[in-house]
């Protein structure tokens, strides 16, 4: 893929609903360990929808897929088998799809490296 020239694909966006409101009562550490756990049940989701992780903000987190029906199956499992369980907040789900590039100020294609929860890495000097 040229990344310059967008492309099809289907961003899946998934988060905890009242995160805010459960950090205030239980404290940040417990948000913490809770928004990890979360994002590591999804993530175990991904090989088996064609999809890949492109970044966590929050309690949030953004997922590529090629194909919609792969996201649109993707997102109905994080519902019903991560934001089911006993005592987890609900999960909520969005869904576009459109062309999409990624580059860098160089124009190169780049993906994240970084750890849930971290700022970005910066750009790797050539």
């Amino acid at each position: 893929m040229n990344p310059a020239q967008p492309s099809e694909h289907t961003f899946l966006f998934a988060d905890l609903a009242g995160f805010t409101a459960l950090t205030e009562v239980h404290g940040d550490a417990e948000a913490a360990d809770l928004a990890a756990g979360f994002f590591d049940d999804a993530r175990a989701l991904l090989a088996q929808h064609g999809a890949e992780e492109v970044k966590t903000l929050g309690d949030a987190l953004m997922i590529r897929c090629d194909e919609a029906r792969d996201a649109i199956a993707l997102g109905v499992r994080i519902v019903r088998e991560v934001g089911a369980r006993h005592g987890f907040p609900s999960v909520r789900v969005g869904l576009h799809t459109g062309p999409a590039s990624s580059a860098t100020a160089t124009g190169s294609a780049r993906r994240s490296t970084s750890p849930p929860g971290s700022p970005p890495s910066p750009p790797v000097a050539r």
